[in-house]
């Protein structure tokens, strides 16, 4: 018989008819063991709003926070929590507010997005981006800032 306590009871039959009844804990799951803090959680919440996954890593590990195993936080680690605890990312948090990708851009203005990243770089096209993630350079527009071209 098990309990929500993680606490078992044993019942055993013998062959002369005699029982005995042993109640004895069992070990928490795993993930119980390195569920991550409240706080962390709520920090992640607060602060997806403005940041991406490395700056809150670097703040996390800057403010003494730590992974269950004791470790410093990657930006892998906080991408699976706020994945887990159902944070949005600042990338989709723009999106949820009407941003547009580099593909949508692109398309709005009938171009590839190659051709829309050249015409950045070449100063040929003036509008509002922000990168939101640091490993593929994520662009993300607001489409009310550009005009059309």
């Amino acid at each position: 018989i098990r309990n929500s306590d993680y606490i078992v009871t044993i019942q055993m039959y013998f062959q002369g008819g005699a029982t005995e009844q042993l109640t004895v804990p069992i070990p928490r799951p795993r993930w119980r063991e390195i569920e991550t803090p409240r706080e962390v959680i709520e920090f992640l919440d607060r602060e997806a709003e403005h940041h991406s996954y490395t700056e809150m890593t670097q703040m996390l590990n800057e403010q003494g926070y730590k992974r269950a195993c004791g470790r410093a936080f990657r930006p892998k680690n906080v991408h699976r929590i706020m994945k887990d605890y159902g944070i949005k990312s600042l990338k989709q948090r723009y999106l949820d507010r009407g941003w547009i990708t580099t593909q949508e851009m692109a398309e709005r203005f009938g171009i590839t997005a190659v051709a829309l990243r050249h015409r950045i770089k070449e100063g040929l096209f003036h509008g509002e981006y922000i990168i939101v993630e640091e490993r593929r350079g994520t662009m993300l527009f607001n489409p009310e800032s550009v005009g059309e071209r």
